[in-house]
């Protein structure tokens, strides 16, 4: 019996293999390798690339998110899945009482080691591919500023369908246009739309942390309207690509000189490749400028004759970027202040 599993399990991945290398004629060797690593699911892979075959412009955007797809992941588990329920049958707003309590409620019943890792490369469907591609694309090309992006941009900054390790959700794009779009809509400045944008996001969610320590899906943490700047960015940076803005997300570990904590903000990539990002009190982004965040309240202040300089200014020893697309490792702490 043993070894009549073994065989049949031996021409099931013998199948698998001859149907991922089935279509490959002509595609680079990281789509190749994204599409050998994708086992099971390859074939909704190969799908994407078929259903663009024709469209030269498409197919390349897809071989590039595919390509890129290896490592990407969610966090995904019963007790998401639980509290996101919850959230969809109780009204909105919520307040924090009541996210705390229930993600108290859920903790109880869901262990930590419910949680797996879930692989795009290995779950993604084709049908969310294809839409999430014409969406990008449809939004580009018809953006006021679609000149200003060439086709590398689009694909780095505006195509990606997730902005750090957050879970999916379908039709992201549409339902964040509808909720967005009214914010910028007569503006033709790109670097006036990510202002606008990114104060109307900021206006919505209030700045604390809930109790659930992943990351959900974009159009529930939209939602909840409670977070941590990592569920902002998240928030932020989809509300920009759904909308057609070349964005990227940067961020500290820890600060220098400050506490272990660290902190993230996402930047508007600039047209002529530089970094640009919206200070407080800024009415347009600017490259070079200070960290959102940076500055502290000193708790207590020494008297004039004091010694040593003392400022309520955050360091960063390192700025990070954290892009779909694999890149070698670089430090962008020269585009920002300190």
């Amino acid at each position: 019996m043993n070894r009549i599993s073994n065989y049949i399990a031996f021409i099931s991945l013998f199948f698998v293999i001859v149907s991922c290398n089935s279509h490959l004629n002509g595609v680079s060797q990281g789509v190749n390798y994204a599409l050998k690593k994708s086992g099971n699911n390859c074939n909704e892979l190969e799908k994407v690339l078929l259903y663009y075959q024709n469209d030269s412009l498409r197919y390349e955007a897809a071989c590039f998110l595919i390509e890129n797809m290896v490592g990407h992941f969610s966090n995904q588990g019963s007790a998401t899945d639980f509290y996101k329920q919850k959230l969809r049958m109780r009204l909105k707003p919520f307040s924090r009482d009541f996210l705390d309590s229930l993600w108290k409620e859920t903790s109880v019943r869901y262990s930590d080691e419910d949680f797996v890792k879930s692989y795009d490369l290995e779950v993604i469907e084709s049908s969310y591919l294809i839409e999430d591609i014409d969406r990008a694309f449809q939004v580009w090309e018809t953006a006021p500023w679609y000149k200003e992006v060439s086709f590398e941009m689009f694909c780095r900054y505006i195509l990606p369908y997730r902005v750090s390790d957050e879970q999916l959700v379908e039709h992201w794009r549409d339902s964040l246009i509808q909720d967005y779009a009214g914010c910028i809509r007569g503006v033709t400045d790109m670097k006036q739309a990510f202002a606008l944008l990114a104060r109307a996001v900021d206006k919505e969610l209030r700045s604390a942390s809930s109790k659930c320590p992943y990351l959900l899906d974009v159009l529930t943490m939209r939602d909840a309207r409670f977070s941590r700047c990592e569920q902002r960015c998240i928030v932020t940076g989809n509300v920009m690509r759904a909308l057609g803005i070349p964005i990227a997300y940067d961020c500290v570990e820890r600060w220098a000189n400050y506490s272990k904590n660290g902190h993230s903000w996402i930047v508007l990539m600039g047209t002529d490749g530089k970094t640009y990002t919206l200070y407080e009190g800024d009415s347009i982004p600017r490259p070079a400028t200070w960290i959102d965040s940076s500055f502290f309240k000193p708790l207590a202040l020494p008297d004039s004759n004091y010694s040593y300089r003392v400022d309520s200014l955050k360091r960063a020893a390192k700025v990070y970027r954290q892009n779909y697309f694999r890149e070698e490792d670089r430090d962008y702490s020269v585009s920002w202040k300190p």
